[in-house]
């Protein structure tokens, strides 16, 4: 009797197991506890990206976009990051970045004469794409508006 309850509990244990198994689309993995963020969608409007937490209680399993993609609103279907729609940018000197390289700064105190990101060894690591409008090449960030390097403060005599 103990050997049929021991096989029953095993065959329980295995079908249920079994049953929270997820398949998953294309560009999607499964999560045990998954955080429902707004982040996990193509962007439609700058700054939309904010810091998910972690859920309190997990919910059911289920299947999240890749590291660098997202879901679309269209079809729900997961794509590569820059592949998003681009949103339109409205303040002056700037432009949709739909993957941009990281630059440590677009601030006046970081600006380069050529206009160019003071730029670190990236080839080691895989950075998170985060679409946004960035300054124009050869426009800095001064109180939050993207100006030409001759405007930055320390170029001003």
């Amino acid at each position: 009797m103990t050997r049929y309850v021991f096989i029953c509990l095993c065959i329980f244990v295995i079908t249920t197991h079994a049953a929270v198994q997820l398949t998953c689309g294309h560009y999607e993995i499964p999560v045990e506890c998954p955080a429902n963020c707004p982040s996990d969608f193509c962007p439609d409007y700058p700054n939309q990206d904010r810091p998910c937490p972690k859920p309190e209680v997990c919910g059911e399993p289920e299947c999240k976009c890749r590291f660098n993609t997202r879901r679309t609103s269209e079809n729900r279907t997961c794509i590569p990051t820059q592949e998003c729609r681009p949103f339109l940018c409205r303040a002056p000197n700037t432009e949709y970045a739909p993957c941009p390289a990281y630059c440590p700064s677009e601030d006046c105190a970081e600006a380069t004469p050529d206009g160019g990101c003071p730029q670190l060894d990236n080839s080691i690591l895989e950075i998170e794409c985060i679409p946004r409008c960035r300054c124009k090449r050869g426009y800095w960030r001064h109180n939050n508006n993207c100006v030409p390097y001759s405007e930055c403060p320390q170029n001003k005599q």
